[in-house]
């Protein structure tokens, strides 16, 4: 066995005591996801439709693991030790696709193969601003279009949605959620009355 000379023990060792030092003071990294903790009771009944919600498009700014908190003065700062539990844009199409197959009592195809017997509507969703100020607000601003697949007819509309929220991570998360809700709610009204034409009226 090589033994290694006194002087290069004692730095190693103070490197793994640094190491061990050093994680024992950084703050344990918790996850967060845009699902809200409970959905609203699925519409009962036979809907006669399928939607395919495909992968929401997100800013480049803020398409990053950690939480980006935004100040007044527009800086961006990401918190490395608050994170989303999926890519941002994946936990946005989850929660959209759980809201609104509890709203509307219908199936989300994607990345499934989609019934032939019934329509299906391609619904895209792409994000503008995903703005997280603590204890201000929560803003999602968003543009979305419903295609029918049997006539490739199109609704296209957009939104902003402003929530005020308290201080800390959790109840900017929340704010988050009750955004996303409202988005998904306006996205299954402009489904319902998709024949009819036009948007659902949305207020901020």
């Amino acid at each position: 066995m090589i033994r290694l000379p006194a002087s290069i023990r004692a730095a190693c060792l103070l490197a793994v005591v640094s190491a061990l030092a050093a994680c024992a003071n950084r703050a344990p990294t918790q996850f967060y996801t845009l699902l809200a903790p409970a959905e609203a009771t699925p519409v009962p009944g036979e809907p006669g439709y399928a939607i395919e919600l495909l992968p929401v498009v997100v800013p480049e700014q803020v398409d990053v693991p950690q939480l980006v908190l935004r100040s007044g003065s527009g800086a961006l700062q990401p918190v490395d030790t608050r994170r989303w539990a999926a890519p941002l844009g994946e936990e946005l199409r989850t929660a959209l696709s759980a809201r609104l197959s509890a709203r509307l009592g219908v199936r989300d195809v994607y990345r499934l193969t989609p019934p032939a017997s019934l329509p299906l509507y391609r619904i895209r969703v792409r994000v503008g601003r995903f703005d997280s100020v603590p204890a201000d607000y929560a803003l999602l601003d968003a543009g979305w279009s419903v295609e029918r697949r049997d006539d490739r007819s199109v609704r296209t509309c957009d939104a902003r949605y402003r929530e005020d929220v308290g201080a800390g991570i959790d109840a900017l998360v929340a704010g988050h959620q009750q955004a996303l809700a409202r988005l998904a709610d306006d996205i299954a009204a402009t489904l319902r009355r998709f024949d009819a034409g036009g948007c659902p009226d949305t207020r901020t």
